[in-house]
């Protein structure tokens, strides 16, 4: 499986990520950030959180940054994500704005970084 890592890495506040980076990033499936609470690191088997509090501050520099800092402007949040560089998606949780013209992120909440990867080979057998 393929990954754009350090695109998922850009996602994420800096210490969130130097924190991950240090881990092993093929078993890594999300990281779920949720404000007042440690983040937690998802893995195939097993989860663990970090020793530090989520702020609005690292929340909103996540969608910021998957966002272009454009929050409105992202067609895809009415439906409860953002898609980041690398195809990574992030599931958003928390107060929004909805008008006739946009709709956007106004305090969010929780955040579900979920790593995106390429399986080389999968549909292989389906095209016999």
């Amino acid at each position: 499986m393929t990954c754009a890592w350090d695109a998922y890495l850009s996602l994420l506040p800096l210490w969130i990520r130097k924190e991950v980076a240090q881990r092993d990033k093929d078993k890594l499936i999300e990281v779920r950030l949720r404000l007042g609470l440690p983040p937690m690191l998802v893995y195939r088997n097993e989860s663990c959180f970090l020793n530090r509090i989520c702020t609005t501050d690292d929340l909103m520099f996540c969608v910021n940054i998957a966002s272009k800092f454009s929050p409105w402007a992202s067609s895809t949040l009415k439906y409860g994500y953002i898609t980041g560089k690398g195809g990574h998606r992030i599931g958003v949780c928390g107060s929004y704005v909805d008008s006739d013209h946009s709709i956007g992120i106004k305090e969010p909440g929780m955040l579900n970084l979920r790593v995106a990867r390429d399986v080389q080979g999968v549909s292989k057998d389906l095209a016999k």
